[in-house]
């Protein structure tokens, strides 16, 4: 069962990150982000769900880890690379990686702790509340710092100088996450 996770899950992982490059430019760790963190959580409820003796039943979850895992990483090394100074990109992802450490850390301490004291579906449904609600915070500090949508030109409008059709334009989608990390990292009364 443990072998079949892990094809499960590398079977979702490696076409995602060979469409990465696109996913990237298209939606950015903006939307990567809660795309992970929503997978995630419906994969641990999930967890919670399946009845003793019917373990089997985690196969159908396993592909959302693929997903969480691929979407996680590819939003989170590029949102570090682009707030990362020139000739400083191995320091950002060093720093990531000590991040990604510590929580592995906390994570397995805080797992142990809750799976003896209120055992593993109590503990899947919370470590799916804890997630939720850090990506409900990520996502309205994304929303606080995004600009207004530009006013809908049409492609023959006289207002449209660029001669570009509306879907054309470059979306701002990408750019969501490193605004609000520059603008938190900018205040000098934000801790």
């Amino acid at each position: 069962l443990m072998g079949w996770t892990v094809v499960l899950t590398v079977a979702f992982e490696i076409p995602l990150f060979q469409i990465a490059p696109t996913l990237l430019k298209a939606w950015g760790p903006g939307i990567l982000i809660p795309i992970a963190a929503f997978s995630y959580v419906v994969r641990v409820y999930g967890y919670s769900l399946i009845p003793e003796g019917h373990v089997a039943y985690v196969l159908c979850l396993e592909p959302l880890h693929g997903v969480t895992y691929a979407c996680m990483a590819m939003a989170s090394v590029e949102l570090i690379s682009s707030l990362t100074p020139p000739g400083y990109a191995a320091s950002g992802q060093s720093a990531l990686q000590i991040l990604v450490g510590t929580g592995s850390v906390l994570g397995l301490f805080m797992g142990g702790y809750l799976q003896d004291h209120v055992g593993p579906r109590l503990m899947y449904r919370i470590s799916g509340m804890v997630v939720a609600m850090g990506c409900t915070l990520f996502v309205m500090a994304l929303w606080k710092c995004s600009p207004p949508p530009p006013p809908s030109v049409s492609a023959n409008s006289p207002a449209n100088t660029t001669g570009n059709k509306p879907q054309d334009r470059p979306s701002d989608a990408t750019n969501h996450a490193v605004e609000m990390v520059q603008l938190v990292s900018n205040n000098p009364d934000a801790e």
